[in-house]
C-alpha cells in the first residue's frame, strides 16, 4: 500500500498543468497540457485502496466540466483560439484542463462539503478568475452572460464535487 501525494505537490502539479494548458492552447496547441496532465494523474492514480473510486471520480468529473464547457461553446458563450485538436467548439486542450484539475477538489471536499454556501461562493469566483488568465495569455475567454456561465458552471460542479468525493471516501 503507499501513501498519498503530499496535496501541495498536487496542487503545484496543476498549476504547472493549468499553464501549459493555457499557454499552448493560446497557440493553438493541445500537446503542451496534455503532457502537462500526466504528473497530475500520476501523483494522484498512486496504487491504493481507493485508486478506482479516484479514477472514476476524476473522469466523470472532467467529463462533466468538459461536457458543460462543450455546451457553453456551441452556444458562442466561451470563445477559444483555433487549436489542432477540437471537440466541437472546444479545444482539446480544455478537457486535459478538467483532468489537471479534477484532482484538487477532493484535496478541497474535507473542508467545503460542509459548508455549502462557501464551496458556491468559491466555485463562482475561482471559475471567472481562471477565465481572466487564460484571457490574460490569449487563449480563451467567456463571452456576454458566458461570465455569469462559467460562474455557475464552477459553483454548481465544485458543489457537486465536493459532496461526491467525500461521500466517496477520497476527501483527506
Amino acid at each position: 500500500m503507499s501513501r498519498h501525494a503530499p496535496a501541495w505537490l498536487i496542487v503545484l502539479a496543476y498549476q504547472a498543468a493549468w499553464f501549459a494548458c493555457v499557454t499552448g492552447g493560446a497557440r493553438g496547441l493541445t500537446w503542451p497540457g496534455a503532457l502537462a496532465v500526466l504528473p497530475v494523474l500520476a501523483l494522484t492514480l498512486a496504487p491504493s485502496p481507493l485508486r478506482a473510486r479516484r479514477a472514476l471520480f476524476l473522469f466523470s468529473f472532467a467529463a462533466a466540466g468538459t461536457a458543460v464547457d462543450l455546451l457553453l461553446s456551441a452556444w458562442a458563450w466561451l470563445d477559444f483560439q483555433p487549436a489542432d485538436c477540437q471537440i466541437g467548439a472546444l479545444p482539446c486542450w480544455m478537457a486535459a484542463l478538467w483532468l489537471a484539475f479534477a484532482p484538487c477538489v477532493p484535496l478541497l471536499a474535507r473542508w467545503l462539503a460542509p459548508r455549502p454556501l462557501l464551496t458556491l461562493a468559491l466555485g463562482a469566483l475561482g471559475g471567472p478568475l481562471a477565465y481572466l488568465g487564460a484571457r490574460a495569455l490569449g487563449a480563451a475567454e467567456p463571452v456576454g452572460v458566458g461570465w455569469w456561465a462559467v460562474a455557475a458552471e464552477f459553483a454548481l460542479l465544485m458543489l457537486i464535487g465536493c459532496r461526491a468525493a467525500d461521500r466517496l471516501g477520497l476527501s483527506r
